[in-house]
Order: structure tokens, then C-alpha cells, then sequence
């Protein structure tokens, strides 16, 4: 009786910690290239303003903030590395200015010093001016 009590206990203290948790989403960016490896990216949404992300490939890739084809969708785009290995976007509100904030880990030295070209799709709650939104990198490494 008392495993099953403290069973039931840890299901509902678990339960808790994820009602408060900020919306989060994984997407890996398939490799742009021969000897460049796909990169996982986890965006974290503290401003409760993205529904959905997705990886985009875009013929014209810019880095920073641009608007997508897509209705309610914006292309954040960052110049990466070959050594990258996950990619964290940290969306947050703050007196009416979204800002995405781009942090890169790295797998360490060794790699050719060359860029490579990301971008995410982020689908939003409304229409929103690429140039409202800010980004800012955190480097990495």
C-alpha cells in the first residue's frame, strides 16, 4: 500500500511540474549538404504565442527574420557551422516586442570554419511585421 501511495504521489508531482512548463518543439534540420551533419533544434515558447515549427529550406535563405509564404508563418534564419550540434530558440514577449533569442552548442574543435545556412519555420498566434521581431544571437561553442 505504501509503494502505490508513493507511486500515485510521484505521478501527480510530475504531473505539476509539466502543467507550469512552457511549450516546447524538436525539429532536426536534415543536412544541407555532402559532410554536414542535420541539426536538432528545441524552440521554447515562454511567450505562448507558437503553435507549431518546422524546418524550411529556402532558395533564398536570409539570416534573420523574414516572412514566409505561409499565412501567420516568419523564417528565422541564422548562419551556423559544421561543428553545431543543437540549436535552442527562446521566444519571449517583453512591452510588446517578440525576441528570439539563438543559442548554438557545439560538438568542440576540429571543424572546418565554414557557415551554413538554418532556418525554422515559426507559425504564430497572429499576423505579426517581420521587422516587430528581434533576434539575437547567444553564440555557443
Amino acid at each position: 500500500m505504501r509503494r502505490l501511495a508513493s507511486s500515485i504521489v510521484l505521478t501527480i508531482s510530475l504531473a505539476a511540474c509539466q502543467i507550469g512548463a512552457d511549450p516546447s518543439f524538436e525539429v532536426r534540420l536534415p543536412s544541407p549538404g555532402e559532410g554536414i551533419s542535420p541539426l536538432d533544434v528545441v524552440v521554447v515558447d515562454h511567450a505562448g504565442v507558437v503553435p507549431d515549427v518546422e524546418g524550411v529550406a529556402t532558395a533564398d535563405w536570409n539570416e534573420g527574420i523574414s516572412r514566409s509564404d505561409r499565412p501567420g508563418q516568419m523564417i528565422v534564419g541564422w548562419l551556423g557551422g559544421l561543428c553545431d550540434a543543437r540549436t535552442t530558440l527562446s521566444v519571449a514577449s517583453d512591452a510588446g516586442t517578440l525576441t528570439i533569442r539563438e543559442a548554438t552548442e557545439s560538438t568542440g574543435s576540429g571543424c572546418l570554419l565554414m557557415g551554413v545556412p538554418r532556418s525554422v519555420g515559426l507559425d504564430l498566434n497572429w499576423e505579426i511585421a517581420p521587422e516587430t521581431i528581434r533576434l539575437v544571437s547567444e553564440g555557443g561553442g
